[in-house]
């Protein structure tokens, strides 16, 4: 790995590629998503972590006034919303079928709904279609 350059990690440049309107890459809809509705962040403040401490809730709701002018107060009531709106754990639903990459956090919340359909696709990805043409 001598020639490898390090790859950059920076907040600055999360911020730079974040910023970016015309990206084809399907993280930014997928952050304004989690700033709007899920409130599902990925964090790393345990000691164990094997990542930057600076991955806070935080940091990352932050991105959410800096981005898209969504303040951080408003965050825990869209996630509220929307948890009310679809269920929460307990969605009441009928004829759903949930599909989901097993290797992601998706999947394990998926296992604490009982009584539903669920499959785990081990090959695919979510926001894979997000930016499809």
């Amino acid at each position: 790995y001598e020639n490898v350059p390090c790859l950059d990690v920076s907040h600055e440049k999360l911020v730079l590629e974040l910023s970016n309107t015309k990206a084809t890459s399907s993280y930014r809809p997928w952050f304004y998503q989690t700033c709007t509705e899920f409130g599902f962040y990925q964090t790393c403040e345990d000691t164990s972590c094997p990542f930057s401490r600076m991955l806070t809730i935080q940091s990352q709701t932050e991105l959410c006034s800096r981005l898209f002018e969504i303040p951080q107060h408003c965050l825990p009531v869209h996630t509220n919303f929307t948890n009310m709106y679809y269920g929460g754990l307990r969605p009441q639903t009928q004829r759903v079928l949930y599909v989901n990459r097993k290797h992601v956090g998706f999947f394990k919340i998926n296992l604490l709904l009982t009584g539903l359909t669920i499959i785990g696709n081990q090959g695919g990805f979510y926001c894979g279609c997000i930016n499809e043409q």
